[in-house]
């Protein structure tokens, strides 16, 4: 199972738990988008730095030019996400955040973001670094994420805080979600991995983009987003464009979910995730590419393009008209919701897959193996290719061609039409006037049909040309092979003396009706 924030509905609650109230700040949101905002370096103690918050806080110092890199950098993260464009300025009069270093009274940073305390008292967002870091380690961008986070008015999601003065009121974030998994602004490491966020993270994306709208040109275009093996915690903020999530490459098997709000990992089935990348809510990620291991795949509701590669795979294309390939293995391939195309193994490495298209007008090939196709609701053409098939059609008027090898096909509720293919078949047309076809020669074979009624309206179709009198009936009891004391119909094509078919209990039919040269012939006048 995939890892999950909570469903958007539930979102309110988790953006108060990382954000203070909105009244709090004066940043001049309602400036015409994208929100300019100003920043500066300054090297002294600023104005109206607050005393009662700060006077433990001293030793102002410099940022070097690759730390001054850094934070920019930082800055960035919060561009690719929001609808605000960051302006540095030399002016330290007007200036909306300032960047300042200090030698003593924090360990890490802190940040504060613009706001009034009374109406003659106006103070502006402010992010300190402790001057003994250096800035340019790359442990050190999530403090830098962090304390931009804090002037962005983001706050811890718990009762944690350093400073009594300023903890944050609630809510706060359950415990199980109060981590760097699901916000940079956590103090608690992620459960399962060692790495610090590479980005904001889950709802911390949820909480800015409220605040700040979001920036819909970043990633426009058609993008892939790679998980590595050497590990990443990351949130993929995507603007528009043909998406793909790929593990391809990875030595570990991968869970893949294109849904926002919805976590993938690599190395999970084998005792510990080794990477894990979120979607953020409102993305909308179209692909997905796994691993030759053994990974489970998650669609959403758009038109899926999702590739298992080899290995035991599970793919689940959701909603959507989707194309699932499981490629090489034993795979469990899932259509959903929508007009799906499902592709078994195309090598003869392929062993056997499920298949299961849902609802929608579905078309399901299990290449190799000795496959379990199953066409659920619709109208779906579903072909067992290369192995001893199940091919079960379901609801609807259905398509259904076993192709090679003995393979069993069930047409199930509607009209369907049943080619055995090549190989000695059994068919079940189930309910509905169903045609049974076979091609009219030699290694075709011969299929037994269990469920022949020409009162429902079934028709042997046969697929060459010939004449009414190259077709004759035998009947003969075959013990097992259905009621006792009912009599087998044997339909046999003369010139060749090949058994086509053979009608469990045909006996009791009062017609068989042959389709030749579309025209239709009782077998039995």
């Amino acid at each position: 199972m995939t890892q999950q924030g909570v469903p958007p509905e539930d979102m309110p609650e988790r953006i108060d738990a990382v954000q203070w109230p909105t009244s709090y700040d004066t940043y001049h949101t309602a400036a015409a988008p994208p929100l300019q905002i100003s920043y500066s370096f300054q090297n002294d103690r600023p104005d109206d730095l607050r005393e009662t918050s700060w006077t433990d806080v001293g030793g102002w110092g410099t940022y070097t030019d690759a730390e001054r890199d850094a934070v920019r950098a930082g800055l960035r993260e919060y561009e690719r996400v929001l609808n605000v464009q960051f302006v540095e300025t030399l002016d330290e009069t007007a200036v909306d955040i300032t960047f300042l270093r200090a030698s003593s009274g924090l360990s890490g940073g802190r940040g504060r973001f613009q706001y009034d305390s009374w109406p003659s008292l106006e103070y502006d967002g402010f992010v300190v670094f402790n001057s003994n870091r250096d800035l340019t380690q790359p442990g050190e961008r999530n403090l830098i994420l962090h304390e931009i986070g804090h002037a962005f008015s983001l706050k811890h999601p718990g009762n944690y805080d350093v400073n009594p003065l300023n903890a944050p009121p609630g809510p706060y974030l359950p415990e199980e979600e109060d981590n760097y998994q699901f916000t940079l602004m956590s103090y608690t490491p992620n459960p399962d991995l060692g790495q610090e966020p590479e980005s904001l993270m889950l709802y911390d994306i949820a909480a800015l983009q409220e605040r700040w709208g979001t920036n819909t040109d970043y990633n426009a275009g058609n993008n892939a987003y790679g998980m590595r093996d050497d590990g990443n915690l990351y949130v993929i903020w995507d603007g528009a464009g043909t998406d793909t999530l790929t593990a391809e490459g990875s030595t570990t098997a991968a869970v893949l979910d294109l849904r926002g709000g919805r976590f993938s990992e690599l190395g999970h089935a084998s005792g510990g995730a080794q990477a894990r990348i979120a979607v953020a809510y409102g993305v909308e990620i179209e692909n997905a590419v796994g691993t030759d291991r053994n990974d489970l795949i998650e669609g959403n509701d758009l038109a899926n393009q999702i590739e298992g590669l080899d290995g035991n795979d599970t793919l689940n294309g959701r909603g959507g008209d989707d194309s699932l390939t499981g490629g090489d293995g034993l795979d469990s391939l899932i259509g959903g919701d929508g007009n799906d195309t499902i592709i078994g193994g195309l090598t003869d490495a392929d062993r056997r897959d499920a298949a299961f298209g849902g609802t929608g007008d579905d078309y399901i090939d299990g290449g190799y193996g000795n496959d379990e196709l199953r066409g659920d609701d619709g109208q779906d053409t579903l072909i067992g290719g290369f192995g001893a098939d199940t091919v079960i059609g379901a609801n609807g008027d259905d398509n259904l061609t076993a192709q090679a090898w003995g393979d069993l096909l069930y047409g199930g509720a509607g009209n369907d039409f049943l080619n055995g293919g090549f190989g000695y078949d059994q068919a079940n047309g189930g309910d509905g006037a169903d045609r049974f076809f076979h091609l009219g020669i030699a290694d075709h074979g011969s299929d037994w049909i269990q469920d022949y009624s020409a009162s429902d309206g079934d028709i042997l179709q046969f697929g060459n040309t010939g004449m009414r009198e190259q077709f004759q009936v035998n009947f003969v009891e075959t013990a097992g092979a259905g009621v006792a004391g009912v009599e087998e119909a044997f339909v046999i094509y003369r010139p060749s003396g090949q058994i086509l078919w053979a009608l469990v209990d045909g006996a009791a039919q009062s017609e068989i009706t042959l389709w030749l040269n579309g025209t239709e012939h009782d077998l039995l006048t």
